[in-house]
């Protein structure tokens, strides 16, 4: 099996849907393999969800326009 960084991430926390066959996870010396999730959490450990801001089409737009312009990407081949 492949393991992808959330899969991997809800394995340390111990996520009930997830089975570990063997090994040990171990944090700042500790075995935390069999922690709660709650008693991870409180090392630090968590997870957290990626929501990036939406930008705007036509703040893009003027910033390559800008960017174009500062750069004069017409004669440089340095791209």
């Amino acid at each position: 099996m492949v393991l992808g960084k959330t899969t991997t991430a809800n394995a340390i926390l111990n996520n009930p849907e997830y089975k570990k066959n063997k090994g040990n996870i171990v944090f700042e010396g500790e075995d935390i393999t069999n922690k709660k999730t709650d008693e991870i959490a409180r090392k630090g450990i968590f997870m957290s969800f990626q929501l990036p801001e939406e930008i705007p089409r036509n703040f893009c737009n003027k910033l390559f326009k800008i960017s174009k312009k500062q750069y004069n990407w017409k004669t440089s081949k340095n791209i």
